[in-house]
C-alpha cells in the first residue's frame, strides 16, 4: 500500500484530546453568547487563523465529541455549543457533569471500538500501534503509521481527563521504546519519554497555507533545546520524508466535519 492509499485510508479521529475540546468550546460558548458561529471564527476562537488546517481539524474534534451543533453545509457551515457540552460547562450536578464527560469521551467510534474492548484494561501503547496499523498488515490497519502515535496519546489523555482510567493506570500506556535510527546521527538516551500531559502541540505556519505541529515539553533546558534545533535539521535525511519546492496539494486529514 502507498503512503497516499494508506493517508486515506486511515480512520477518522479528534484531533485533540477533550481536555482541550472542552477549553476551545468554553471559549466559543463566552465569546459568543450561545450563538452560531462561523467555522472561521470557531477556528480563531480555538487560536488558529482563517487557513489553518489545525483549526479545522480542532474544530471538527469539537463535532466528533459531540460538543458543537453544525448548520449549513461544507465551509459555510456554523457552530454553538451541544447540549451536551453545556451541562459539562454548566451542570450544577457533578455526577450529571460527570456522565456527560465520560460520554463525550466515548462519542467517537474509534474510541468505543477500544473502549469496548479493552476498558480500564489497556495493553501498552506498542501493542495498541501493532493491532491499530494491522498488526504487521498495513491494508488492513484502521490507522496509518503517521496517525497512530498522534491517535493514542489523544485517547489515553482523553479517557484520563474524563475520569474512566484510575491514576497512574495509563503511565506505560502513551510511552514508547525510543528508536535510535530514527534519524542518522541523532540517538535520544535510553527512556527519555514523555508523559503527553506535561507536552503542549505548537503550530508552525509554513506560510503557504499549510501548518506543522511541533509537540514539546512545557519546560526544556537550553541542551535540550539545542538538541532538538539539531534533530530538525536532520529531519531533511529522514527516510520517507521528502523535502520539495512546492508544498503537495493534498494534506492528510484525520478529521471530518
Amino acid at each position: 500500500m502507498s503512503n497516499d492509499q494508506a493517508a486515506k485510508k486511515s480512520t477518522k479521529f479528534p484531533y485533540v484530546s477533550l481536555e482541550k475540546a472542552v477549553s476551545y468550546v468554553q471559549t466559543i460558548k463566552t465569546k459568543e453568547k450561545g450563538n452560531y458561529v462561523p467555522l472561521p471564527i470557531a477556528m480563531k476562537h480555538c487560536g488558529y487563523g482563517p487557513k489553518s488546517s489545525g483549526g479545522y481539524r480542532s474544530v471538527s474534534a469539537l463535532s466528533q465529541y459531540g460538543l458543537l451543533d453544525a448548520r449549513g453545509k461544507t465551509n459555510e457551515r456554523s457552530f454553538r455549543p451541544s447540549q451536551s457540552a453545556m451541562v459539562i460547562l454548566e451542570s450544577p450536578n457533578p455526577t450529571e457533569s460527570a456522565d456527560a464527560l465520560k460520554a463525550a469521551a466515548l462519542k467517537p467510534a474509534i474510541f468505543r471500538q477500544i473502549w469496548d474492548k479493552y476498558e480500564r484494561k489497556l495493553p501498552s501503547a506498542d501493542s495498541l500501534k501493532w493491532e491499530l496499523t494491522g498488526k504487521g498488515n498495513p491494508s488492513e490497519g484502521l490507522l496509518s503509521e503517521s496517525a497512530v502515535v498522534r491517535f493514542i496519546e489523544v485517547f489515553i489523555d482523553t479517557l484520563e481527563y474524563a475520569g474512566l482510567l484510575d491514576d497512574g493506570e495509563s503511565d506505560d500506556q502513551v510511552q514508547f521504546e525510543p528508536q535510535t535510527d530514527i534519524v542518522q546521527g541523532v540517538n535520544p538516551p535510553p527512556k527519555a519519554t514523555v508523559s503527553v500531559t506535561d507536552t503542549f502541540d505548537l503550530p508552525l505556519p509554513l506560510g503557504t497555507g499549510r501548518e506543522g505541529i511541533l509537540q514539546l515539553p512545557k519546560s526544556m533546558s537550553s541542551a535540550e533545546w539545542n538538541k532538538l534545533m539539531s534533530v530538525l535539521d536532520s529531519v531533511k535525511n529522514l527516510k520517507g520524508f521528502l523535502l520539495i519546492d512546492e508544498p503537495p496539494a493534498a494534506i492528510e486529514d484525520n478529521s471530518t466535519l
